[in-house]
């Protein structure tokens, strides 16, 4: 959540955010592969499920992958770092007319099982 100012003069308003993607970048300064988590129905109830898209491969993903990612750590045998590089933040009355809740969303047959390739 966050705060921005109003319109008036000497006014503040409140204004509230929702996470809308998150981009993660893994390996080191030198190298790395970077994917993104996005939430496309943030204005469905719950703010809709959140997809990886990665290369090629989109799958759909528990929050609590997308929050552990992000906070960031070594990754595997090989200790790459994964870190949130970018956060993007839709302001909440902004939503319905930024994206649009139920819209057709992915063709079907691009969503993959999460971890295929």
């Amino acid at each position: 959540e966050g705060e921005g100012e109003g319109e008036g003069e000497g006014e503040v308003a409140e204004s509230v955010y929702k996470l809308h993607a998150v981009l993660i970048h893994l390996g080191d300064a030198d190298h790395g592969h970077y994917y993104a988590y996005v939430r496309p129905q943030l204005g469905s109830p719950g703010g809709g499920p959140w997809l990886c898209f990665d290369d090629s491969n989109v799958a759909e993903v528990p929050a609590r992958q997308v929050y552990a990612d992000a906070f960031g750590g070594r990754a595997g045998a090989g200790g790459m770092s994964r870190n949130a590089y970018l956060l993007q933040y839709v302001r909440r009355d902004a939503v319905p007319s930024l994206l649009h809740a139920g819209d057709a969303g992915l063709p079907e047959g691009k969503l993959c099982e999460e971890g295929s390739k």
